[in-house]
Order: structure tokens, then sequence, then C-alpha cells
């Protein structure tokens, strides 16, 4: 079943919405690349952002950020859910940054992909490191069997990490 941009789109509104990812008179940076993800994330800004007191700033380096500065990751829901486990499998403590949002955590690469292909943009997709390939594939197969696999990673983390 292939996603309509409009969905992909609503999907964002919601997890910045619920979340409260971005206030008034904020100030976005987004570090620049080609990637499928920050592709993906640049044009879902600009076509979800209608607020003029809000900028979103597209970025080489990453400058200081804050309190009216937030830096936005190209994050999808398999990067959080691989990064969950490779730190829980690495007995890590999960870092919550400040000033670090993560607008796109609730779509997947695909959803991405199609949403850059109904646009017409251009990106270039990513080589993983052998661990990050290991758990994508064990996730990937998980998610085959289990179709909530990622939300239930997603979840289970933002219970335990909740203070």
């Amino acid at each position: 079943m292939k996603t309509r941009k409009k969905d992909i789109e609503k999907k964002v509104r919601k997890q910045i919405r619920t979340k409260k990812l971005i206030k008034k008179n904020a100030s976005i940076i987004i570090k620049n690349s080609d990637s499928l993800e920050t592709q993906a994330l640049i044009l879902l800004l600009k076509n979800i952002i209608k607020d003029p007191t809000i900028k979103v700033r597209i970025l080489k380096k990453t400058p200081k950020l804050t309190t009216k500065t937030s830096l936005a990751i190209p994050t999808t829901i398999e990067d959080e859910s691989k990064n969950y486990l490779l730190e829980w499998f690495e007995n890590k403590k999960v870092l919550e940054e400040k000033h670090i949002i993560k607008p796109i955590s609730t779509i997947t690469r695909k959803e991405c992909e199609e949403y850059l292909k109904k646009n017409k943009v251009a990106y270039t997709k990513q080589t993983k490191k052998t661990d990050e390939a290991i758990v994508d594939k064990f996730i990937s197969e998980m998610q085959k069997k289990h179709p909530q696999t990622m939300n239930s990673i997603i979840k289970t983390k933002e219970a335990l990490t909740k203070k």
C-alpha cells in the first residue's frame, strides 16, 4: 500500500504537535546533506511550517545552540529503533540532548523515499556500518513478522527515558 504525500505530512505534523517540538519564534537548523532523510526533513518542514515567526535554516556547519535555536535531526523510525537497541545492547545510558528535535522519527525510510519521489527531489542513499546493518536487518525481519515492532521499541524507549 502506497502512502499518500498528505498522510506523511500529517504524521510529521502530529509528531511536532504532540511532542511540542517547535515553538513560536523558534529557529530551526538543519545540517545540510544529500541523504534521503535530510532531504525529506527539509522538504517536509518547508511544506508544513506556515508560521512566519519560525525560521528554518539549512547550514553546512552546526552553530552553537541557544534556547531559541533547535537542531533538527533527520532520524526515521528505523534509525530511532536501531539506535535504541544498539544503546541497550552496549549497555549505554540513553541521553536526551537539549535543543535537538526529531520531527520525522515517526515515518519510515520508505515513506521518506516516496515523499521525495512524489516531489521530484534528488537524494543519495548512504551505506551503513556493519553493526548497524546487522541491527537493521534484525529489526526489519521482526517488523515483517510483527508489524508494530518499531513502534513498540520507540514506546519502550520513551517510557524508560521519562523523568
